[in-house]
């Protein structure tokens, strides 16, 4: 007998990422998003609609050597809701870490 206060979810997601450079030291870049998300009702529900997200982002390097980034990025749904997003962009070997 299955819980009543568990919340059973299915997300499905993809994405693409391109980046550049706007200028050649590398202190200002810019990057390209989109992506398509999935989310059914239920985990019995078959999927019914895609949702659809695009946007632009500027980088500013703040640390050359360490490659720190801040982030702002604009972004816009399908159903028409825009928002600006902002991070911190800090890569530790080969993995990014992000902060809000």
């Amino acid at each position: 007998m299955p819980r009543e206060d568990i919340q059973e979810e299915i997300y499905s997601t993809s994405k693409l990422n391109t980046g550049f450079s706007i200028t050649r030291n590398g202190l200002l870049g810019g990057v390209i998003f989109g992506n398509v998300e999935s989310v059914p009702n239920s985990i019995s529900d078959n999927i019914q609609s895609v949702i659809p997200a695009g946007g632009l982002g500027l980088r500013i390097k703040i640390n050359k050597f360490s490659g720190t980034n801040l982030a702002i990025d604009y972004g816009i749904l399908g159903s028409g809701v825009r928002t600006v997003f902002s991070s911190i962009w800090v890569r530790f070997s080969d993995f990014w870490c992000t902060s809000v």
